[in-house]
């Protein structure tokens, strides 16, 4: 198959994807919206769980293609087109999460969730990024300077990577703990999340 034939097979279903599947799904999700405002749908446990499952998947794919991207960007090793897709699922993000703290048609129950989960990742991000940066430097160190290479990469691209990783994933952890307020919540399921996220950060 040829390249033009290809890019235009990638072109026309993208096209499709975009006038098409995109302008149904906001019309079912506007149908769907617009019928949960009531009193029963707020307080159901589906409308907070699936909120959460959306939110969640959201929120791992923006910050995962998103730091990824960007750490290969440090080093110079892919174009900045490669950013599109954390640019597509940010404001996918910030759409679940605008409806979770939506004062009418928010859910009622399990309010707290969503957040605690997202500082869990957070910190989790940061944690990783953090050990994995003073590890490579502290092997980095134990090696003469002709075996300053792990694999076919500089220790400092390493370095760089992880550092992304480890703000990023930081910033997102205080975002919630600090500014949505996860450290002071009372609710009895997040009072669970937040007994996990104390021990995870602890060991």
């Amino acid at each position: 198959q040829s390249p033009i034939s290809y890019g235009n097979f990638g072109l026309a279903q993208s096209l499709a994807f975009t006038f098409i599947a995109g302008p149904l799904a906001i019309l079912l999700w506007w149908l769907t919206w617009r019928e949960s405002a009531t009193k029963r749908d707020r307080a159901s446990v589906a409308w907070p769980v699936y909120l959460v499952i959306m939110a969640t998947a959201s929120l791992l794919t923006f910050t995962i293609t998103l730091f990824s991207e960007l750490g290969d960007r440090v080093v110079g090793s892919t174009p900045i087109t490669q950013l599109a897709l954390p640019i597509v699922w940010a404001p996918v993000w910030v759409w679940y999460y605008w409806m979770w703290r939506h004062p009418k048609k928010g859910p009622t129950r399990m309010v707290g969730v969503a957040p605690v989960i997202a500082s869990f990742i957070g910190l989790s991000f940061a944690t990783g990024g953090a050990v994995f940066a003073i590890s490579s430097l502290v092997d980095s160190a134990t090696r003469t300077a002709t075996d300053v290479v792990v694999g076919s990469e500089p220790v400092w691209q390493l370095v760089m990577r992880a550092m992304i990783w480890a703000i990023g994933g930081g910033l997102l952890w205080w975002w919630h703990w600090f500014r949505v307020g996860v450290r002071a919540q009372q609710t009895g399921f997040s009072k669970v999340l937040l007994i996990f996220v104390s021990g995870a950060a602890s060991y």
